[in-house]
């Protein structure tokens, strides 16, 4: 049996003997992996290893498609953690905004009509409009939190909508006194949800190798 301290030259120098008969042998073998501080030793399985002949194999494969394979998961394992965070934020973010479009626009409506309705009064059919469009929106928000990468058209769709939804109004603010309220009600709400959205999509997007 291979000591746990022997190092990865050590390893290959054992497994790799030369090629006078052909006799097979099962031992167990450990590799060692080199890492920044000392060794660590991991129990492979049986290892076929052709008692004078140079070739070795563990479980039918040669050791250096072994080690491959090890990078291999763990660049795999490191990706998917990083994909998690990455989309940990963006997550957050479509539930919050979903859930803003559902309850949230309604709320401001009532409460601060200058800043976030057109129109004083009764609801307006329109207003009832936009809020069926926007609550529908919403549901469909955070179903895509659940997975953002799979639903990244439904998120960029809510970006550049409410970019376009905001410059609208903004204009119509700006020409018309008596609404300038908006010009730090749903106007800066819009554009701040459009940005985060964005941001966060975009990260999101980087990390997994989209962009």
């Amino acid at each position: 049996m291979i000591p746990f301290w022997a190092n990865r030259r050590q390893l290959t120098q054992t497994v790799t003997p030369s090629n006078a008969n052909g006799r097979i042998t099962y031992v167990q073998c450990h590799i060692c992996h080199d890492l920044s501080k000392g060794f660590r030793a991991s129990t492979v399985g049986e290892s076929r290893i052709l008692e004078d002949g140079n070739m070795s194999a563990i479980q039918g494969k040669p050791m250096g498609e072994v080690f491959t394979q090890e990078r291999q998961l763990d660049s795999a394992a490191t990706k998917e953690e990083n994909t998690a965070e990455s989309t940990k934020y963006l997550r957050i973010a479509l539930r919050l905004v979903g859930l803003t479009f559902i309850f949230g626009i309604y709320s401001f409506c009532l409460v601060w009509p200058s800043g976030w309705a057109w129109h004083a009064g009764p609801m307006p059919y329109y207003l009832q409009m936009i809020l069926g469009v926007y609550a529908t929106l919403g549901v469909f928000l955070l179903i895509a939190s659940r997975n953002p990468p799979a639903h990244s058209s439904l998120i960029w769709f809510t970006v550049w909508s409410s970019v376009v939804h905001a410059g609208i109004m903004g204009a119509q603010a700006l020409g018309n006194p008596e609404h300038v309220a908006h010009l730090w009600g749903d106007v800066p709400a819009l554009l701040a949800v459009a940005g985060i959205l964005a941001l966060l999509t975009r990260r999101a997007a980087r990390t997994q190798g989209r962009l």
